[in-house]
């Protein structure tokens, strides 16, 4: 659920990145890029551009600065990637190295995402293998707990380590479906 709800701000953000850098290729300045996308993009990226808008009159404030603000308020990395890019841009290289910076980002963010669905694909069948082994193993610990319970009324030793088994399995099970290093 959470993946889901953090998915829409996502491709905005990566939307966001696109269009950069294609306005930035054609010279365009960041105010211009800025206004341009409070323009076309919906709610709540829409705001949160038209707010760097109405505030970049403001002393000491950037559109870096900005953006980083943004990022940690969605909590979207990809946006924040685009802070120092922006901000090395307007102080060598102007748009065209933004645009240059961007179109790597960019890059580098579709090929995050062909990784992660590549090991999606590869995890269904482990995944499968675990939740299977979890479903036999806690009917065997529940035919164990009930209905062969006085097996085990001498050594007890014999269902903790079946529940440390499940356990192990279900924590094994965890660890293949967790993707941290590519997010």
């Amino acid at each position: 659920i959470e993946r889901k709800r953090k998915q829409r701000p996502q491709k905005m953000s990566r939307d966001f990145i696109a269009g950069a850098a294609g306005m930035y290729g054609s010279g365009q300045s960041t105010a211009d890029v800025i206004r341009h996308s409070s323009e076309t993009f919906a709610d709540p990226f829409a705001t949160e551009f038209q707010d760097m808008l109405a505030r970049i009159s403001n002393k000491g404030v950037t559109f870096h600065g900005m953006l980083r603000e943004m990022a940690d308020k969605f909590g979207l990395k990809e946006l924040r990637a685009v802070a120092p890019i922006i901000e090395a841009s307007e102080k060598a290289g102007g748009p065209p190295a933004a645009a240059r910076g961007l179109k790597k980002l960019n890059l580098a963010l579709r090929k995050r995402d062909k990784q992660l669905a590549q090991r999606e694909r590869d995890n269904i069948e482990p995944k499968l293998a675990c939740y299977f082994a979890l479903g036999i193993l806690a009917f065997g610990l529940f035919l164990d707990v009930t209905v062969f319970r006085e097996l085990y009324e001498e050594s007890r030793l014999t269902l903790a380590v079946g529940c440390f088994i499940f356990v192990a399995l279900y924590f094994a099970k965890v660890k293949i479906s967790s993707n941290s290093d590519l997010e």
